[in-house]
């Protein structure tokens, strides 16, 4: 089984955003992909970094996390030019909602392989 790479990016940081990323990414550890967790305000004392476009060129899918339209994560997604086809940008409202559709990215990026 070939590895599949997913990368989960997320506008801003707060509690319930961080949730709903790591959400998404444990979705796509079930799904057996490798991971890497981004935020886009990411600080120097957090966890999270933001992302480099190294992560985006090791991704096979790139997920968007966020509420609804964010700004930020439109910036950085118009900034991926040919990389865009990999994007799968979701508003999700709940953990179950993000762990199936990380599971599903990796299922999906594995599919495209």
């Amino acid at each position: 089984m070939q590895d599949v790479n997913v990368l989960v990016v997320f506008p801003t940081r707060g509690e319930s955003m961080e949730r709903l990323a790591l959400a998404a990414a444990v979705g796509a550890v079930q799904g057996r992909a490798n991971i890497r967790l981004r935020c886009l305000e990411a600080a120097a004392d957090r966890d999270f970094i933001a992302p480099r476009d190294a992560d985006a060129e090791w991704a096979d899918a790139i997920l968007a996390i966020s509420y609804g339209p964010a700004d930020s994560l439109e910036q950085y997604i118009d900034s991926l030019g040919t990389r865009r086809d990999r994007v799968d940008s979701a508003a999700l409202t709940s953990i179950e909602d993000a762990r199936l559709h990380g599971r599903r990215a990796a299922e999906a990026a594995r599919a495209q392989k």
